[in-house]
């Protein structure tokens, strides 16, 4: 696109995500200056590339006519139906746009091509290709907990498990995470455990700190330099 002189728009919504995407074209693109749409920051936007977090385009709609006729990258796109991604597209106007998605089926049933959007999907390499090049971790174990969290029979929401009901059905295992994690990694490798909601991480935590294991929670209303901290 830049080769055809086209101005570059690339849109997300998660600033890890930003991070990683101005990374990637500063190191394809070492030559070109990066116009950033971010909270609390208003760039130049007459940049041949332009990388924004899509809460801040949506308040500065008027500032998009500069990008009109752009071409689009939008990473995460299967939240591309959503109105305030849709606000976004339509102030862009975009010659062409390409959506990138590990996950191109939406829990409320709708396709990509829903939109009027998108005409045609290509898939990508399957994951055994991508661990074979090095592109992702080749090596893992699954371990199966003896104890999980039924999900029959619970009420969803826009295609999606109620957090309140998922709160209340995950109570049932609370008490088995912990001994789970200390009977089957005897090792204690750094591990991830997801939790349903914010308020159930914050239990999840205070249950490996009472077991003598060092936690802490992190989410979505935290500074990226807490989260940084934290990991």
């Amino acid at each position: 696109a830049l080769a055809r002189s086209e101005r570059v728009v690339a849109i997300c919504h998660r600033d890890s995500i930003h991070e990683q995407i101005v990374g990637a074209i500063r190191r394809h693109c070492p030559g070109d200056v990066i116009a950033s749409i971010v909270a609390g920051g208003y760039p130049r936007m007459d940049r041949r590339i332009t990388v924004g977090m899509v809460p801040t385009m949506d308040r500065r709609l008027d500032r998009l006519a500069a990008l009109e006729g752009c071409t689009l990258f939008v990473d995460e796109a299967h939240h591309l139906p959503t109105d305030q991604w849709q606000r976004v597209e339509r102030a862009l106007r975009p010659s062409k746009v390409c959506g990138l998605t590990a996950t191109p089926l939406r829990p409320d049933g709708r396709g990509l091509g829903d939109t009027g959007t998108f005409d045609v999907m290509f898939k990508g390499p399957p994951i055994a290709q991508l661990m074979a090049e090095g592109s992702l971790c080749p090596e893992y174990e699954i371990i199966a907990c003896k104890n999980s969290m039924s999900s029959k029979g619970l009420p969803k929401r826009a295609g999606d498990y109620s957090t309140r009901e998922m709160e209340k059905r995950v109570a049932e295992i609370n008490g088995d995470i912990v001994r789970d994690w200390l009977t089957l990694l005897p090792d204690r490798l750094p591990t991830i455990t997801v939790a349903v909601s914010v308020r159930h991480a914050h239990e999840v935590a205070a249950m490996y700190q009472a077991a003598g294991v060092p936690a802490a929670v992190v989410d979505g209303t935290m500074s990226k330099e807490k989260c940084k901290a934290v990991y």
